[in-house]
């Protein structure tokens, strides 16, 4: 991928929440595990459910999206855990079925789904599908996650949509994350969950070009409004730059 020069920002920090007051607004659909080698996850059911389902809807060749939600840290038990509360699916893409090219029409979808709907909630991971492959981080999938995906709770999902098989991972190195500790929920008290979930900073912003193909999926986070940006940048030097020519 060329074209992109990425902004120095501020460290992303999840802020503090103790797991079990985040989990008094929640309705678990199992048991909530305790400390794992990774993050605990928990995603919305509806969510959960709309990422298989536009995974499965075409198998001739990849899709995929992004995670939208929060991360936090619970000082007590020193771990991370992930609130998931959507799936936004990456439409009008192209691709086969080892390959996936995201268009600009695909991150206007996903920006503008965000705007209207994820309030304080930032990109904390991404899914794509393996049609008949199995379930796996390829070397572009982990090359991906090293660049883009590179904190302890930033999550990738893997879907065989022909197998029916599913595979969470964790992190820069690509950590599989325990089938117990993805934790399906319906959320009951939104006004308390929401006592964990302050505004994060900002993701960087890409000065370059915007690049239209993505091998294997490759969504930074924050990238959805980054295109936005990116667009208004590129306008706004072309302008300097006719006005410095008449001159």
């Amino acid at each position: 991928m060329t074209g992109i020069e990425w902004q120095e920002t501020v460290e992303f920090r999840p802020p503090a929440c103790s797991l079990r007051d985040f989990c008094q607004g929640i309705d678990p659909q199992q048991a909530v595990p305790g400390c794992t080698a990774g993050p605990t996850v928990f995603i919305e059911a509806t969510a959960l459910e709309d990422l298989h389902a536009f995974l499965a809807h075409d198998v001739s060749r990849e899709h995929g999206g992004v995670l939208v939600g929060a991360p936090f840290y619970d000082p007590e038990s020193h771990h991370y855990f992930v609130s998931i509360s959507m799936a936004i699916p990456a439409r009008r893409t192209q691709g086969t079925p080892v390959h996936l090219q995201f268009t600009p029409e695909a991150w206007e979808h996903i920006s503008r789904t965000m705007g209207n709907d994820s309030r304080d909630q930032v990109i904390v991971g991404w899914y794509h599908s393996h049609p008949g492959l199995g379930v796996f981080m390829s070397g572009t999938d982990r090359a991906t996650q090293q660049a883009f995906y590179n904190h302890p709770w930033n999550l990738a999902v893997v879907v065989d949509p022909i197998a029916r098989r599913t595979g969470w991972f964790a992190g820069p190195d690509c950590t599989p994350v325990d089938r117990e500790a993805v934790v399906p929920y319906i959320a009951i008290a939104p006004a308390q969950a929401r006592e964990c979930e302050v505004p994060l900073p900002s993701p960087g912003v890409p000065k370059g070009r915007l690049p239209l193909e993505l091998d294997w999926l490759l969504p930074p986070v924050g990238f959805a409004l980054a295109a936005f940006a990116a667009a208004v940048w590129l306008l706004r030097r072309r302008r300097s730059h006719s006005r410095s020519k008449r001159r």
